[in-house]
């Protein structure tokens, strides 16, 4: 479902209300206990897997695109796409009318609305006469989002409503004959565009109770430091792919080929359940030796998230090394710590997500997987024979 859907994320706002603290620098480039909002917001929708990600930014763009352009999440790639000059939210979304899928999601950069993206895009689509789709969440008091509140539902699509009920999340899912409607003029998105939408009965919602929150002001921002720590600051489970996740049978390029191992999904749902991230740690060799091509790799993960996705099962993220010092594509031909028995991707996996260390472990079948963790100073299990026993042996 989500190979052929983009994500696109809304980057360029001048922060006027939080700038006392921003100061000189774009919004969601701040920093909350040690992570940028941007990152908060990455960490929340990368596991979807997008065919891709899109960066619209705006006010000092050079520096959301120093820090963001080319960096991968979970084999996505992002791009960082700035505007000449900011002018207003309907314009900046217009910019990538080109580029994007045909149908996308997009996102506002300061707000994180933890819903479950894959119920989201599927109940989306179902809705056909629907242009947008937004998702809801109850009207906050605090009115941290001031736009698009005093929302109603009447069977399922949204209408303005004096009761205070619903108010914009934040998040949309857009089918691309919503450019038809955009004013060639300075506009904004919620006030311009969709308010009218919703007038003419074209704008659907859906409303969740997961965790929200819009960092738009002091007040919120302040706030986010306990919330963001309650709800992303968390334990982690490193996993080794083959002997680990599959059974280990030498350079797997096809889907075919790949045999889940006895109870992982069962496992890996425990993991879930108990507020655990995951992460793939894999050597694969077999890239540089040209055992295995590079693309037939990302595809062959492209399938394995299929079969997840149906089981409700989100990988968090995945790091790859194709380095060896036997390999045929000079790129890959050398000693690098990002190969096992070296820590590089976990230390790479460690900058970007916000992971209680202590509480984290990692499985794997081999030393040198043992050294890896005991290089990141991780609690180490080799994989047994059954491997929700393994899990339940941590979690419990």
């Amino acid at each position: 479902m989500f190979e052929k859907i983009d994500l696109v994320i809304l980057a360029g706002g001048y922060g006027t209300r939080i700038k006392k603290i921003s100061k000189n620098i774009p919004k969601i480039l701040l920093k909350i206990n040690n992570f940028t909002i941007l990152d908060y917001v990455l960490m929340t929708y990368s596991k979807y897997k997008f065919r891709k990600i899109i960066i619209i930014a705006g006010f000092k763009g050079q520096l959301v695109k120093k820090r963001y352009h080319n960096k991968i999440y979970n084999l996505t790639k992002i791009t960082v796409i700035e505007e000449n000059k900011p002018k207003g939210t309907a314009n900046a979304i217009r910019i990538i009318k080109n580029i994007v899928s045909n149908n996308f999601v997009l996102i506002n950069g300061d707000t994180i609305f933890n819903i479950n993206l894959a119920n989201f895009v599927k109940r989306s689509l179902f809705f056909r006469k629907s242009l947008c789709t937004i998702a809801l969440c109850k009207n906050s008091s605090n009115k941290y989002n001031d736009k698009l509140n005093n929302l109603s539902l009447l069977r399922n699509i949204i209408c303005f409503s004096k009761k205070n009920k619903f108010m914009n999340g934040g998040i949309y899912f857009i089918k691309k004959k919503f450019f038809d409607f955009f004013q060639k003029k300075d506009s904004s998105l919620e006030n311009d565009v969709i308010k009218k939408l919703i007038q003419g009965k074209k704008i659907y919602g859906v409303f969740y109770k997961d965790f929200f929150i819009d960092i738009g002001t002091p007040a919120s921002y302040f706030r986010a430091k306990i919330l963001l720590k309650k709800n992303y600051f968390k334990p982690a489970a490193f996993l080794d792919r083959d002997g680990v996740i599959n059974e280990d049978h030498e350079y797997i390029s096809r889907i075919k080929d790949f045999r889940l191992r006895k109870n992982v999904v069962a496992g890996i749902k425990k993991l879930i359940e108990n507020n655990f991230y995951i992460f793939i740690i894999t050597n694969q060799a077999g890239i540089g030796k040209k055992k295995i091509i590079h693309k037939d790799f990302l595809k062959l993960h492209q399938d394995i998230n299929k079969i997840f996705f149906k089981k409700k099962i989100y990988i968090d993220d995945i790091k790859y090394s194709p380095y060896h010092q036997e390999s045929k594509i000079i790129k890959y031909k050398k000693n690098t710590t990002y190969r096992k028995p070296g820590n590089g991707m976990v230390k790479e996996i460690l900058r970007d997500w916000n992971v209680d260390i202590k509480k984290s472990f990692f499985i794997g079948d081999k030393i040198s997987d043992y050294l890896c963790a005991k290089k990141s100073k991780l609690n180490f299990k080799y994989a047994s024979k059954n491997f929700l026993m393994d899990i339940k042996n941590y979690v419990n």
